[in-house]
């Protein structure tokens, strides 16, 4: 808290610091993880944003119903059922990863 005067305790700086300095590591960490991943896949980013426009182009083409896609129409909504339920659960287990490191961060913080 900040003294009457206005100015803020030596205590209250170190707070601040080590709060920028994690959160300055988890962004080089999540960086780095991303360039990693990129690199092992051999995914270009640059490549991947600049296909955008050609995915857009082959969406609006592609995206009319005909009979093919009707009768198809079964093992894709099978695909699109599996793949709900596989976001679901890595969206859950990322919320559990992400409570477990905050409180151990916030834990970490306040000793």
């Amino acid at each position: 808290m900040m003294s009457k005067t206005g100015t803020i305790n030596a205590n209250e700086i170190t707070i601040i610091q080590k709060k920028n300095l994690y959160l300055l590591l988890t962004v080089v960490i999540i960086v780095g993880l991303i360039m990693l991943a990129g690199y092992i896949t051999e995914y270009s980013h640059v490549e991947g944003i600049m296909s955008i426009p050609a995915a857009i182009s082959w969406m609006a083409s592609n995206m009319w119903f005909s009979q093919s896609t009707l009768s198809n129409l079964g093992s894709v909504l099978r695909l699109l059922w599996e793949t709900i339920l596989i976001s679901i659960v890595s969206t859950t287990t990322a919320a559990v990863f992400a409570v477990v490191c905050t409180v151990r961060l916030k834990a970490d913080l306040y000793k």
